[in-house]
């Protein structure tokens, strides 16, 4: 609302852009669990990797121009992780169980 006025109004922030789109994300994860000598001692694999382009970016330009910033795509952001881990029962009775687990990541 205009202080002066106290009438409604809107402002355009930032520019269209006509080429701006959606951000995209790829993603693959696999894995592997493997179990020895009766369960007493397993094992587990996980491997991934994430991508994501387009990002959305504020280019910041000369307020002369109207406007503050510009917005496209232009960013890109990548991850890659494995986890692993071991996991071994020490001991174990029908009322009592005892395991240690060890994580890698």
């Amino acid at each position: 609302m205009d202080s002066f006025t106290q009438l409604p109004y809107a402002t355009i922030s930032n520019p269209a852009n006509q080429d701006i789109g959606w951000e995209t994300t790829k993603m693959i994860n696999g894995g592997i669990d493997a179990g020895f000598f009766n369960n007493c001692l397993t094992f587990s694999l996980d491997i991934c990797s994430k991508k994501t382009t387009d990002i959305f970016i504020n280019q910041f330009i000369n307020s002369a121009y109207g406007f503050q910033f510009l917005q496209f795509n232009g960013g890109t952001l990548a991850g890659n992780g494995v986890d692993l881990g071991l996991t071994g029962r020490i001991f174990k009775t029908n009322q009592f169980s005892w395991a240690s687990t060890i994580n890698f990541s």
